[in-house]
Order: C-alpha cells, then sequence, then structure tokens
C-alpha cells in the first residue's frame, strides 16, 4: 500500500484529507505537463528528421536519446 493509501485511509482529518486531494491534483497536473513536454520534444525531432538534421545534432536540441530518435526515423 501506498503512503498517500495509507493516509487516506487511516487519517480521518478532514484538512489533511483536503490537502492530500490538494497534492494528489497537483502531482496529477505536473504529470500533465511532463507528458506534454516529452511529446513536444517528439514532434520537434520528427520536424527535425524531415529536413534531414543529423541525429547528433537533433539529440542535442531535443534531450531525445539517440533509441528514441532512432525509432521516430523508423516509424516514419
Amino acid at each position: 500500500m501506498e503512503l498517500n493509501e495509507w493516509i487516506k485511509k487511516y487519517v480521518a482529518d478532514d484538512e489533511t484529507q483536503e490537502e492530500l486531494n490538494k497534492w494528489d491534483i497537483e502531482i496529477a497536473t505536473n504529470k500533465g505537463i511532463e507528458q506534454g513536454k516529452a511529446e513536444e520534444k517528439i514532434e520537434i525531432a520528427k520536424k527535425l528528421l524531415a529536413k534531414n538534421i543529423t541525429i547528433e545534432e537533433i539529440m542535442g536540441l531535443t534531450e531525445l536519446s539517440e533509441k528514441e530518435i532512432m525509432q521516430l526515423k523508423e516509424d516514419k
């Protein structure tokens, strides 16, 4: 059982429960932002591949790994 689940199960304090709910929302929001950033890097890499930019340059510009970029190239 995760700590957050344990606290929700065993802490009946409404104030604590409210804070936990806010924390859950903040975590979900941050995950969404990170996912959006990752998707943006992939889209940029695809555009750079289409312009025949080298893998090394794409790695430097997007911070994607060589493996990730090669996968995008193969999926093209």
